[in-house]
């Protein structure tokens, strides 16, 4: 919904006719944050336990798909994570 919200307000300021009006009155997702309609997910709490990490790491190892194995390889030893 954030994403969404942006681009109505960037066309909503970037967009206008001949007479300078802009072409969108109304970002329709400002009517969401209004009547609460949409709520931010629930974070996820799961981590690799100690004790899982070497299964974990054989199957990332055995991935066929060389990009993500290289994503979860990275995210491992780097202690990225995805918001």
């Amino acid at each position: 919904m954030r994403i969404l919200r942006a681009i109505f307000n960037f066309a909503k300021a970037q967009y206008e006719d001949s007479q300078g009006h802009s072409l969108i009155n109304e970002n329709p997702v400002a009517r969401l944050s209004q009547t609460r309609a949409w709520y931010p997910q629930k974070r996820r709490k799961t981590v690799i336990k100690t004790h899982q990490l070497y299964d974990w790491y054989q199957a990332v190892i055995k991935l066929q798909s060389g990009i993500i194995r290289d994503y979860l390889l990275l995210t491992l030893l780097t202690g990225l994570r995805i918001r």
